[in-house]
Parts: C-alpha cells; sequence; structure tokens
C-alpha cells in the first residue's frame, strides 16, 4: 500500500537528518532527547518508531531497551529504509517499509508507540486513519507519544508559521490550526500535551485503556 502522503525526495534522503537540523537551528537532537526521555522506554519494551527517517532516533530509543525488547523503524519510503539498514548494524534495530495509515502489524502488539516529524506528511483523512492504527497495535495500556509540529504559541512563530494554515507546505493545516490533539481524542481517552519548544512544536501524550 502506498501512502496517501509526501516521501522525502530521493536526493534528500541522504541528508534528511541535516536539512531538518537547519531547519530547527541546530536542536534536532535536543528535541529527541526530549522525546526520549517523555517516552520512559523499559529494558523490556516492544517499540515501534513511524516515520522513522534516517533510523537516528529509532537508535536513540533502543540504547534504553535490553534482551527482552523490541524495536521496530517503520517508513513508507524504501530509499529511507535502505538508509536506515546501512546507517544502523545494531542487530536490536529492524526496519522495514510501511504506511502509518495501514500499519503491517497484528493488534496489541507494542508498549510504545513513538512518532516524530511524521504525521504532517500526510492528508486530514489519513491522520485519522493513522491514530486508529496507532491505537489497534498497542497493548491494553500501552502509549503513543507524538513529536510534531502545533499551533504556534508566540507572537513570532504566529507570524512566521501563519501560512502554514493552508497546507502552504505538505500537510500541515491541522498542525498549525491546533488540531491534532482533537484528532487523537477520537481514538484515545487520556491525550495530555507534556512538552511545547521551539514556538510550535509539541509533544503529545496518548495512553490507550
Amino acid at each position: 500500500m502506498k501512502t496517501k502522503g509526501v516521501l522525502v525526495p530521493g536526493f534528500l534522503s541522504k541528508h534528511i537528518d541535516f536539512i531538518e537540523n537547519v531547519i530547527f537551528l541546530g536542536r534536532l537532537d535536543s528535541f529527541w532527547q526530549k522525546l526520549v526521555k517523555a517516552a520512559a522506554i523499559q529494558p523490556a519494551d516492544k517499540v515501534v518508531d513511524i516515520g522513522c527517517g534516517s533510523g537516528k532516533l529509532t537508535s536513540m530509543l533502543a540504547r534504553q531497551l535490553e534482551n527482552e525488547g523490541e524495536i521496530v523503524g517503520l517508513d513508507a519510503s524504501e530509499r529511507m529504509i535502505r538508509i536506515c539498514q546501512k546507517n544502523n548494524r545494531n542487530n536490536r534495530l529492524k526496519f522495514m517499509v510501511g504506511v502509518m495509515e495501514n500499519l503491517p502489524f497484528q493488534a496489541n502488539t507494542f508498549d510504545k508507540v513513538i512518532s516524530s516529524l511524521a504525521i504532517h506528511h500526510v492528508p486530514k483523512e489519513a491522520k485519522q486513519k493513522a491514530f486508529s492504527e496507532f491505537k489497534r497495535v498497542l497493548k491494553k495500556g500501552g502509549q503513543l507519544f507524538i513529536l510534531d509540529h502545533g499551533k504556534p504559541y508566540n507572537l513570532i512563530s504566529k507570524i512566521l508559521m501563519f501560512p502554514m494554515r493552508w497546507n502552504f507546505v505538505e500537510y500541515q493545516r491541522e498542525n498549525f490550526r491546533g488540531e491534532i490533539p482533537s484528532m487523537i481524542k477520537k481514538e484515545f481517552d487520556n491525550v495530555v500535551e507534556i512538552d511545547r519548544f521551539f514556538g510550535w512544536i509539541r509533544i503529545w501524550k496518548a495512553e490507550k485503556e
């Protein structure tokens, strides 16, 4: 199944982390460190990183696991998965091609579902389907953590990001209009924003009851 969203162009694939780091003024790793800390991965957790890109975040998450733990990085781009497999030789790391709208996993598989800067790549209906899929593959009591663009919360960010409210780039309208929490709540009962930074970046947490 092909994603309805936007894939990283082939010529940019090898440089995606560098490009995003430029966009975020060299703070991408600090964003991910906040996400890893928030996720509080346990040594035996089963984890999936949705929209894993280069696999760097997947590798950071894997360091929290021990022998019983498992982690899978999933991305819609075959080229990105090849890069992940080339750059990450840790046997604990598994990478596979798949789309967030139709996850290739059985129900009740994972303790944690993680997604960083991926949700804004797909249109609204695909976002909602993805949230449903995230819930399906989580175990009872499992947790979802999403780091992504949200509604700007200071004046400078509101001015700079105003065009994004109309999908000026990719499918970011729902993000920048602050609709993501309400969309997650259609699938999950316990949804909270646990952090915000850089003017518009948010981390949301949800739990499957």
